[in-house]
């Protein structure tokens, strides 16, 4: 009796020190920096949560940042207006006389050009040309293009002016896609947040495994309005199911199993507008729930729960709607997230988290 007695005493003490060591170890962990790694496909706007949380938390993007803002402004609008012009071309489209000399400039333009006042006053006039929105709002091609679109028309003389200052919307609105790894620091709550970005696109897929080490949690991107758009890099590909299919690699992966992961169903505001338009059964064909938000939310969600393989990997799976051009949105939601990843942390060794 007194051997199992003893015996047992020494399990326990061993599994003590166990749990003092892994506690420790979080301890140090948390103490130098919480990482959280965003990802997502390309289009999901994780990207623009990076930004977000970065003007929330770290305050304005540098001068030179500011620039290079402006510049993929720049580009977002010769990009598009090209892509239109070749349309125009593609489906010999024939415009008005006086705007051939505008269509050659356009055409000829690098994507690397400046914004002009010329450049702009052509755009301008060719985009009050009927045949042009018509085929910008006839081509699937275009869907994806049209929110943005929508911002940056309006003031499109506006980014053309030599002395002009991006505002933090424009900052959120600039389009551009993640290559390599970029990374966000700021304190909070005398921790320091460290936000990894990577590129959602499939060529930037194979540099994820060498980031799943040595983070503290996963927050993973969901587009949920892009249920009617299909993949840049594969036309043929829904881009919903596609993220579907990265989220399923994700959330069962081996190295981020016992990760918390965070699911940012985003784009919430897009996607409010546009179940009133496009029937979800675009995507789910066998979708029979009502054309609602709250209908096609929660079957999207359904989705991504069924990728989940394990039972276990639900427990530490936490969820938020979020629209990342809206600061008050994030803002509330990273305040969850911060408390829902600290205690995920210290419940990992037995411990609860309060505030």
């Amino acid at each position: 009796m007194g051997i199992c007695s003893s015996s047992m005493d020494s399990d326990s003490r061993l599994e003590s020190r166990k749990i003092d060591r892994k506690l420790a170890r979080q301890r140090r962990q948390m103490q130098d920096v919480v990482t959280l790694l965003l990802l997502g496909t390309g289009g999901s706007g994780k990207s623009t949560v990076a930004k977000q949380l970065h003007l929330i938390f770290a305050g304005d993007f540098s001068k030179d940042e500011q620039n290079d803002f402006l510049r993929i402004i720049h580009h977002n609008i010769i990009y598009l207006m090209r892509m239109l012009v070749k349309e125009l071309e593609r489906d010999n489209v024939n415009l008005p006389h006086n705007l051939t000399d505008d269509q050659k400039l356009i055409s000829e333009l690098s994507l690397r050009s400046p914004l002009t006042a010329e450049v702009a006053d052509a755009i301008d006039r060719l985009w009050n040309t009927l045949q042009v929105q018509e085929v910008f709002y006839a081509k699937s091609s275009f869907v994806g293009h049209r929110e943005a679109w929508e911002y940056l028309r309006p003031q499109l003389k506006t980014y053309a002016c030599k002395d002009y200052k991006v505002t933090k919307e424009d900052i959120l609105r600039a389009r551009h896609r993640t290559t390599g790894v970029r990374e966000t620091s700021f304190c909070l709550d005398d921790l320091l947040f460290n936000i990894v970005d990577v590129g959602g696109q499939k060529s930037e897929r194979r540099k994820w495994l060498h980031c799943f080490t040595d983070i503290t949690c996963c927050i993973f991107c969901v587009g949920t309005s892009d249920y009617d758009l299909m993949c840049e890099e594969i036309a043929s590909v829904n881009a919903i199911h596609d993220s579907l299919k990265v989220f399923g690699d994700v959330v069962n992966d081996k190295l981020l199993i016992d990760k918390p992961l965070i699911v940012f169903y985003n784009k919430d505001d897009i996607l409010r507008k546009k179940v009133q338009k496009v029937p979800l059964t675009v995507c789910f064909s066998d979708y029979k729930g009502q054309q609602t938000y709250d209908d096609v939310l929660s079957y999207i969600k359904a989705k991504y729960a069924e990728r989940i393989r394990s039972a276990a990997r639900k427990k530490n799976i936490y969820e938020h709607a979020t629209c990342a051009i809206d600061a008050d949105n994030v803002k509330l939601v990273f305040a969850v997230v911060r408390k829902q990843v600290l205690s995920a942390v210290l419940q990992d060794v037995g411990l609860s988290f309060t505030v």
